[in-house]
């Protein structure tokens, strides 16, 4: 710097410090916005930060240890994505991610944008994080150089401008933002509308309104994952004794909590789970539960307001934010909600300093550190106040809906809850094996597949399960009354006592199922196929059996009164070798019937038309 003058070289470290100090408070600037979404320090997120897996195929359709899914690291997949050539194709440029809550969506792209801060990925482009609303999206449109810049639009299920109409908003999210040089939006699964157009036409891929977007979806923790993630957690900077049994005692614990213990976001509430003192469940409800109780506990010795009390604040502050689809409330609208009801003023009293359930964003807005706690908190309050009356239903979330099974207040509390088709399929993945005895009535699940589920005493009257699967399902004492079942499969499955009065049956099969006696009068069963079923017991009084067949079937029938089994294309109601015997056919219409082989001993035909009927080989005694 020889020649210079001391001024001049005043100057220069003065730029330079001037420009430390700038790019300083921008970065500062910029956390605290990756704090308002994230809800916590991002700093601390990127000590603990375990990066997940992704796949093309929805976890919640696989079982946890298929191995036939490709699983990758989800940032080396995004770096692909981002480095990608831009082709002529709508939506080519706009991926989606994908999970169930709690599953580190909201944290993955805080890790992006911290990404780029730190070492300038993608340098050349400007990186914009926002979480998706109605003033967010105009101000998107505004923004200028869409061309350069990186868009991340977190918790587009959170939306409020998308209850009520879940297409309408992802298009027009599509449109507002496809214009950006490269745009990463997540969402939950469940959130995406299937009736009509399917979105998921192939693994990879979503297809939507003229758009064609990726899609990948984040997979759940394995074990090597959780266990890097507790090392991290407990063994980063210490290697003592103390460090050593805390990290041994969290293992313990997420071993006994099975599957839930690949979900981040129970993860990160580790300490709360262990001084919970919850020794193993793998119920959510409880596990929750258990959360929230440590927390009242801690903030009860803060405050030294009751935590009972502490708790019912929460929950009605929960249930205000959900009746008004919101994620955060400004106080000026709590203090108004106060006046209304008096207990919210508990929240206000309430430490927000560190680790805590309820916190502020950078606008003095409350709401919960998670949007779980939220939903959990919603579904506690109707389980214990389930002689609520609603004007309406509400919309319901998978994992609140999960929440509710895991109680068993299902059934009770269904009728405060909308629900939709996606969500069902989801629901009876997620409980496969567990008896849901609870409501169905007027569903609509054409083509469903709820092969071997468990579904003893549900009600499905009045549902549409056209094609829809149940093979080997278990489903006794089940009610389809008035259901339309026109060619759903029910082969091997076990329908005890099971009810089908005046359904469609048509063309439904039942080979080889179990109908001991159930219902089946006035039932339309033309076309249907029983060949190898039991049907001891049955009643099928007033039944259209037009062609139905049932072949080797075991009938030990005692009423058929009215009973049409009229023949369809000459062939007839197949009966060929069944057993029938004491069987009452009075006044029933069996034109063409084939009862070959048949053992009809005791059957009663009294004013029955046996037109063109096939005895060939009956025994008649």
């Amino acid at each position: 710097m020889e020649g210079l003058s001391t001024t001049t070289i005043f100057k220069l470290v003065e730029g330079f410090f001037k420009k430390l100090i700038d790019i300083r408070r921008k970065r500062l600037m910029e956390f605290h916005k990756i704090a308002d979404i994230l809800h916590g320090d991002p700093k601390k997120l990127k000590k603990y930060y375990v990066e997940p897996d992704c796949q093309e195929i929805n976890p919640a359709d696989r079982h946890d240890t298929d191995f036939l899914v490709s699983r990758e690291p989800v940032l080396k997949k995004i770096e692909e994505f981002l480095n990608s050539k831009s082709i002529d194709i709508r939506g080519y440029n706009q991926l989606f991610i994908l999970s169930d809550a709690g599953m580190g969506k909201t944290s993955l792209l805080a890790m992006l944008k911290m990404k780029h801060i730190y070492s300038v990925w993608f340098g050349n482009k400007d990186w914009v994080l926002k979480r998706l609303n109605k003033k967010e999206l105009e101000e998107i449109e505004t923004i200028p150089n869409k061309r350069d810049i990186i868009l991340l639009l977190d918790a587009l299920d959170e939306d409020p401008e998308s209850y009520g109409r879940v297409k309408e908003r992802l298009l027009e999210v599509l449109k507002a933002t496809e214009n950006f040089f490269k745009v990463i939006i997540t969402c939950r699964t469940q959130f995406f509308p299937e009736a009509g157009e399917n979105p998921f036409v192939q693994p990879g891929l979503i297809v939507l309104g003229g758009y064609i977007c990726p899609a990948k979806y984040l997979s759940p923790f394995d074990a090597v994952k959780v266990d890097a993630y507790l090392k991290k957690r407990f063994l980063r900077h210490s290697f003592s004794a103390t460090a050593r049994i805390k990290f041994k005692k969290a293992r313990e614990l997420v071993e006994h909590i099975g599957s839930l213990r690949f979900r981040p976001m129970l993860l990160s509430y580790i300490d709360e789970l262990m001084n919970s003192g919850i020794a193993q469940t793998q119920n959510e409800f409880r596990l929750y539960n258990a959360m929230v109780e440590s927390w009242l506990i801690r903030e009860e010795g803060r405050s030294n307001i009751p935590k009972e009390e502490l708790l019912n604040a929460c929950e009605l502050l929960a249930k205000e934010m959900f009746f008004r689809g919101i994620t955060d409330i400004p106080e000026e609208e709590l203090d108004g909600l106060i006046t209304v009801l008096s207990d919210l003023r508990y929240v206000k009293a309430i430490d927000i300093k560190g680790r805590s359930l309820l916190n502020r964003n950078s606008f003095g807005n409350y709401r919960f550190s998670h949007h779980s706690i939220q939903e959990f908190l919603v579904v506690k309050h109707f389980i214990e106040n389930s002689s609520i009356k609603l004007r309406k239903k509400l919309p319901i979330t998978l994992l609140m809906a999960q929440l509710l099974i895991s109680t068993s207040r299902f059934k009770e509390c269904r009728k405060y809850f909308e629900f939709d088709l996606n969500l069902f399929k989801q629901l009876f993945l997620f409980k496969r094996d567990t008896v849901i005895d609870t409501d169905y009535s007027g569903v609509s699940m054409k083509g469903a597949n709820f092969r071997d589920i468990e579904l003893s005493g549900a009600n499905f009257d009045k549902s549409d399960m056209q094609v829809a699967d149940f093979q080997g399902a278990k489903m006794d004492g089940s009610t389809w009354n008035e259901a339309d079942l026109l060619g759903a499969n029910f082969q091997g499955a076990s329908l005890i006592g099971a009810s089908f009065k005046k359904a469609d049956l048509s063309w439904v099969d039942f080979r080889n199922s179990q109908l001991r006696d159930a219902s089946l009068n006035d039932a339309d069963l033309e076309g249907a196929m029983f060949r190898g079923a039991n049907l001891k017991g049955v009643a099928l009084n007033g039944a259209l059996l037009y062609g139905a067949d049932l072949q080797n079937t075991l009938i030990e029938v005692h009423a058929l009164k009215h009973a049409s089994w009229q023949g369809s294309n000459r062939q007839g109601v197949d009966l060929q070798r069944a057993n029938v015997s004491e069987i009452v056919f009075n006044e029933a219409d069996l034109q063409g019937a084939n009862f070959r082989e048949i053992n009809l001993e005791s059957a009663r035909f009294e004013k029955a038309d046996l037109s063109w009927a096939d005895f060939k080989g009956a025994n008649m005694k």
